[in-house]
């Protein structure tokens, strides 16, 4: 019985010993500024999303993963039934004409809308990093945010944290990416992304 309650001991102090446990209030709150990735997020909004970006080739790359890539996509699968739909229906114009008039017909539709002369936000990476994770969640109406952005006190280790409160049992998808920037993250430290889903009250 001594023999088994010894392993017992050990075998409970290697898994705690193994568990990277976390004291929230031993990370001190660090400001940071939100922004809107607009037009990528229209494009792109589905999924998880949990990433850092460092330098302005990261920035590059993401924006042609998650916008300039899609973008491609939907219009070799989408402008050529729009366009042999506008010859059938206006057989007089000509070929540019009717291109012309089917991009118009694509960028127009309301989740591509305001995407086709898009700007994403300058970004001086010297002195930020950028932050991106989904909030994606239901409810019956638009949830509420609450953004944590956080920094160890004994390492080099950070968390951003999204509290989302959910109003109401709808099954309506509300999706949501949130985009921060904070002060320079050197690379190589850890960052933990966290979610917590509330669900608050909503009268019927």
């Amino acid at each position: 019985m001594k023999k088994l309650n010894l392993v017992f001991v050990f075998l409970c102090s290697m898994l705690l010993s193994s568990c990277d446990l976390i004291e929230f209030e031993d990370f001190e709150k660090i400001s940071y500024q939100q922004i809107e990735m607009e037009c990528m997020d229209l494009i792109s909004i589905g999924g998880k999303l949990q990433t850092i970006i460092f330098s302005q080739s990261d920035y590059d790359n993401l924006i042609y993963q998650r916008f300039t890539k899609p973008i491609h996509f939907y219009l070799s699968r989408d402008l050529p039934s729009i366009i042999e739909h506008i010859r059938n229906m206006y057989p007089n114009l000509t070929e540019q004409e009717i291109l012309n008039k089917a991009i118009e017909i694509f960028y127009s539709d309301p989740w591509r809308a305001g995407t086709k002369d898009c700007e994403h936000p300058k970004i001086d990476f010297n002195r930020y990093t950028l932050l991106g994770q989904s909030a994606h969640s239901e409810g019956c109406k638009r949830p509420d945010y609450k953004i944590e952005f956080r920094k160890s006190n004994f390492k080099n280790e950070y968390i951003f944290k999204i509290t989302i409160t959910r109003y109401g049992s709808c099954e309506m998808a509300i999706l949501k990416n949130i985009w921060i920037l904070v002060p320079k993250i050197p690379k190589g430290s850890i960052v933990r992304f966290e979610t917590i889903e509330t669900v608050a009250e909503y009268p019927l």
